[in-house]
C-alpha cells in the first residue's frame, strides 16, 4: 500500500509513500480520508515529503477529504511539501486553503494549539 497510516494521540497520520501522487491514488486518498472522517478521526495530517508530483485528481482528493473534515469540525495539515509540489500549491492558491508545515512537529503543534484555544 502507498498510503501508511498510524496515530499519535487523537491525530492520524497519512503518510504518502509514492514519488507521484495522480489519479492511481487519488481515490484510495480520498476513500481513506472519509473512513477515517466518518470513525470520528477529523485531526489528520498527510506527510507527502515522498511526494515530488502532484496531479489534479490528487489535489481534488485532498480538497474533498478537506471538506469532509470540515463539515466534521477537524482539519487536514500537509507536511512536508517538496518544491515542486510547494509550487503547485502556490500557483493554485491551494496553500491558502491547507495548512502546510514544514515538519510533523509543528502540525502536531498546531493542532494541541486549536484545543487549548478551541
Amino acid at each position: 500500500m502507498s498510503i501508511k497510516s498510524e496515530m499519535i494521540d487523537d491525530v492520524v497520520i497519512l503518510k504518502i509513500e509514492i514519488k507521484r501522487a495522480t489519479v492511481d491514488i487519488a481515490d484510495i486518498l480520498k476513500e481513506k480520508l472519509i473512513k477515517k472522517i466518518t470513525e470520528g478521526k477529523t485531526k489528520i495530517i498527510l506527510d507527502m515529503s515522498q511526494v515530488e508530483f502532484a496531479d489534479s485528481s490528487f489535489l481534488s482528493a485532498l480538497l474533498a477529504g478537506l471538506k469532509q473534515a470540515s463539515l466534521h469540525n477537524g482539519d487536514i495539515k500537509l507536511v512536508g511539501l517538496q518544491t515542486p509540489v510547494q509550487y503547485v500549491f502556490q500557483i493554485t492558491r491551494l496553500e491558502k486553503v491547507f495548512d502546510l508545515h514544514s515538519s510533523m512537529d509543528s502540525a502536531i503543534k498546531g493542532f494541541q494549539k486549536l484545543q487549548e484555544y478551541g
